[in-house]
């Protein structure tokens, strides 16, 4: 596991009745480091670690939003064109394509919802069925070196630090 950094942001609570929310002590110091700032380490691990994904899954022919999908499709269940972007963070024409092409491949079948047939449901193919699980064992692989020496109690608290900055970030003010 990497070293930690010495560097940590200092806060200080901007007022009592809002105590989540901090304000950088030395805003205007120009010896601001900007390895203190956390959202520098998430953007270097999830940079770091899609380039070796990307590596891993080129064996099994296949990319980053193909990898994607084919994990949000898993246990045979029909999911909509609309949850997969949304899963995935992509716009919706993006997914569009990312799915029309996986189509043409051979990986998903698409259908019209029963209840609804404005809704476009993705299912796995076999072949796409089979591709996942190549997929998931490449990322098995990076996941394993990726935490190697962290143990399972620091992996849940650091999946509980990230889900609880997204709703942070997403909360309405």
């Amino acid at each position: 596991m990497a070293k930690q950094s010495a560097h940590v942001l200092r806060f200080k609570e901007r007022d009592a009745k809002s105590p989540r929310k901090a304000d950088f002590v030395n805003v205007s110091d120009a010896a601001f480091d900007v390895q203190s700032w956390p959202f520098y380490w998430i953007t270097r691990a999830n940079n770091a670690y899609l380039q070796v994904l990307e590596q891993a899954l080129k064996e099994s022919k296949l990319d980053i939003p193909a990898y994607r999908v084919l994990m949000l499709l898993h246990g045979r269940r029909a999911r909509s064109i609309t949850y997969l972007a949304d899963e995935a963070i992509v716009k919706l024409p993006t997914m569009t394509r990312i799915v029309q092409r996986m189509e043409q491949e051979g990986l998903v079948e698409t259908r019209p919802r029963a209840s609804d047939n404005r809704v476009t449901e993705v299912l796995l193919t076999r072949r796409g069925s089979r591709a996942r699980l190549r997929a998931q064992r490449a990322a098995f692989g990076v996941f394993a070196k990726a935490f190697e020496g962290v143990s399972e109690e620091q992996i849940g608290a650091l999946n509980s630090v990230l889900s609880g900055i997204i709703s942070n970030i997403s909360a309405e003010d």
